[in-house]
């Protein structure tokens, strides 16, 4: 994993990296060096029939989006696989790896909507115990 390591990058492209892990916890820490090497709040994937296990990965490799039993490089753009991520080709990142939003990036985000807020006095500030 690294600068060298061709395969460690993101790759846009039909090319699978693999690497072999002696047990879950190698896996899971090749898998968060990864990620932290080159793709920091991007997507993560993990297939598993342990929920403990999807949950201990989820905290431990930083990516905004953790996909479970399904394709990262479809499901992380919302489609079929997902219908809990939204549809989009900008995926955000999020603060870590420079970005203003973690979550994929649709017509919403690209709007500039005006909110116009006027004070509302909450009469439970004003009661005495």
């Amino acid at each position: 994993i690294g600068p060298s390591e061709p395969l460690s990058h993101e790759k846009l492209s039909p090319v699978l990296g693999l690497y072999r892990t002696r047990d879950f916890a190698d896996g899971m820490a090749i898998a968060k060096e990864l990620t932290e090497f080159d793709g920091i709040g991007h997507t993560a994937g993990i297939y598993s029939k342990m929920p403990e296990r999807v949950n201990q990965f989820a905290l431990a490799v930083p990516a905004g989006r953790i996909l479970h039993n399904m394709p990262t490089s479809l499901g992380a753009i919302g489609t079929a696989f997902n219908f809990n991520v939204d549809p989009s080709f900008t995926l955000g990142v999020g603060t870590k790896a420079g970005s203003s939003v973690s979550t994929n990036v649709g017509p919403l985000n690209l709007v500039n909507i005006k909110t116009v807020a006027t004070r509302q006095e909450h009469t439970e500030w004003f009661q005495n115990p």
